[in-house]
């Protein structure tokens, strides 16, 4: 799991950092589901095999469950399929970029 690898290399799941979550499509990016990608804060781009949505929150998991569970459904209403996510670590002892 991403949360345990993230522990496990010092990170602090409470600071805030752009977080990536991916969704897969089968032909084209559906522009109602980036629509509503965009209405709940998302930055998304469409890399031609799906989209790369981003937003800025925090790593613990219980932030990370809500928005995942959320994206899954999304998806799944868009015909799309909810990829994973990932980010970088944020250490409690370096300022964040």
């Amino acid at each position: 799991r991403v949360c345990d690898q993230l522990r496990n290399q010092g990170d602090d799941a409470s600071r805030t950092r752009p977080v990536d979550h991916f969704i897969r499509y089968a032909e084209s990016a559906p522009e109602a589901l980036i629509e509503a990608l965009k209405s709940r804060g998302f930055d998304v781009t469409d890399t031609g095999e799906g989209l790369e949505c981003v937003k800025v929150h925090t790593a613990e998991l219980e932030t990370v469950h809500e928005v995942t569970m959320d994206l899954t459904e999304l998806a799944e209403e868009h015909e799309a399929d909810y990829d994973g996510w990932g980010c970088v670590v944020a250490k409690a002892d370096v300022p964040p970029n």
